[in-house]
């Protein structure tokens, strides 16, 4: 993962900037939360997507599992430096230092959900945008 775009935005801003990194990055898999009303917006993304023959590969998650535990899951990536941070993800960086405490964890979310859909490839490396030399140290969840 190479991108960590989680501002908040409206729904046609969002299925806007997906297709703009669906250009520009040609993804193999495009993992998207589909709780409630977000499967409308899935679908959205979807019928928009063929319509521009884009044909983004949406793959629908349905969460039943408890956040805190997904997201936890996910120290052992950054203690090894499995996953390796980038500056430039300043709202990301912030969440994940705050976690579990933080205002909102929609990027800690987000990232667990590419961790997954990574792994399900099958790809062998999951390429990402964290690192422990980025202040992310253990306390809280790290």
């Amino acid at each position: 993962m190479i991108d960590a775009d989680i501002h908040r935005r409206k729904p046609d801003l969002i299925i806007e900037s997906v297709l703009t990194y669906q250009r520009l990055r040609r993804y193999m898999k495009f993992a998207f939360e589909s709780n409630q009303f977000q499967s409308l917006l899935a679908d959205e993304l979807t019928r928009r997507s063929n319509a521009e023959g884009l044909y983004l590969p949406v793959e629908s998650v349905h969460h039943s599992s408890d956040k805190l535990a997904r997201i936890q899951s996910l120290q052992p990536l950054v203690r090894s430096g499995t996953l390796q941070f980038s500056r430039r993800h300043a709202l990301l960086l912030e969440q994940m230092r705050l976690f579990p405490k933080a205002a909102h964890d929609d990027g800690p979310d987000a990232l667990e959900m590419a961790v997954a859909a990574a792994r399900s490839v099958g790809s062998g490396k999951i390429e990402a945008i964290f690192g422990p030399s980025l202040g992310l140290e253990p306390g809280h969840c790290w």
